[in-house]
């Protein structure tokens, strides 16, 4: 689901755009690895043949713990900068 949309169609494929996209540094990727990535719902100008396709909109990143912090950081709205301050007593 994508913003509460449902976008199987009743199959079990999303389809994702941008792999291979110059103008994202880090799109390659080879069977057995495991990234995480952000997408956006494909622009309108690209409908009806890519409606409810997801586009890559950020470069891969790799499953660390810092890269799996900042994900959380992003979900809940917060900044980078919050992942380097200390937490306050």
């Amino acid at each position: 689901m994508v913003n509460g949309e449902l976008l199987l169609d009743g199959g079990n494929k999303v389809m994702i755009g941008g792999f291979g996209d110059p103008d994202i540094c880090d799109n390659q990727v080879a069977t057995g690895d495991t990234r995480i990535f952000f997408v956006n719902l494909a622009p309108e100008d690209m409908w009806p043949v890519h409606k409810n396709e997801l586009m890559l909109n950020s470069s891969l990143m790799r499953i660390t713990l810092r890269n799996l912090e900042e994900v959380e950081l992003c979900v809940e709205g917060q900044s980078e900068e919050n992942l380097n301050t200390e937490p306050q007593a």
